[in-house]
């Protein structure tokens, strides 16, 4: 418990039964997809991550964040060691690890052909707002304000590079053309796939909400920019 200049403000952090127990559901997922590709296990992977990290942002997480980010590389160099056990670790480390987001300096980030795997600490840390006092959820003529308040959960959910795509798209998903975020969820979109060489780039990704990213590869199996 601190206080502000409002009076005490209560600072929570992640237990460390829910960080346990949260490590656990990790490790049995990459057990689970053991002899899949790494596209299979980031796509498993990254909603967990994700949901669990927004979740605990609003709190004093950064270490928990930290940790889990030691054990999710752990759990990674376990899962490529059993995919390729005759490889050496160089070739390990040029296969599966490298920089793949343009704003981060970051040459261990894991990832497949298609995708990569999300990092607890690039969850920013936001502190809850209070709501406001007086404030009823039913009330009809506040429609506008929770609505306000949960947009602005979705944005502030966002990395710095997530945040710059979704402005240079204004917001927008670029396959139905409406907001991006609805409710639904979304998926981060290269226009060039990395099959043919597409990077993880501002000029290369979209968000779009995943039923739409889903519905065009359906429809053209090698998507090109949406219109």
């Amino acid at each position: 418990m601190t206080t502000s200049k409002t009076g005490y403000r209560l600072l929570t952090r992640p237990s460390k039964k829910s960080v346990k127990a949260h490590a656990r559901e990790l490790k049995g997922l990459f057990r689970k997809h053991r002899g899949q590709t790494a596209d299979l296990l980031c796509k498993a992977a990254n909603p967990t991550i994700r949901g669990w990290a927004n979740y605990f942002r609003v709190g004093v997480s950064s270490k928990a964040f930290g940790k889990l980010d030691d054990y999710l590389f752990r759990l990674q160099r376990r899962w490529v060691r059993w995919q390729h056990p005759n490889k050496s670790w160089r070739w390990r480390r040029e296969r599966y690890w490298g920089q793949v987001l343009a704003d981060r300096a970051d040459n261990w980030v894991f990832k497949g052909q298609e995708l990569h795997m999300r990092r607890y600490a690039w969850t920013p840390i936001k502190r809850h707002t209070m709501v406001r006092r007086f404030v009823c959820w039913d009330d009809p003529d506040l429609e506008g304000y929770w609505a306000g308040r949960k947009a602005q959960e979705a944005i502030n959910s966002l990395t710095s590079f997530q945040r710059k795509a979704a402005e240079a798209q204004k917001w927008v998903c670029p396959i139905c053309r409406d907001w991006i975020f609805n409710g639904e969820e979304w998926y981060e979109h290269r226009v060039v796939p990395g099959a043919e060489g597409g990077q993880y780039t501002r000029d290369n990704v979209r968000l779009v909400h995943l039923y739409c990213h889903q519905a065009a590869h359906k429809a053209r199996p090698r998507a090109k920019e949406p219109e």
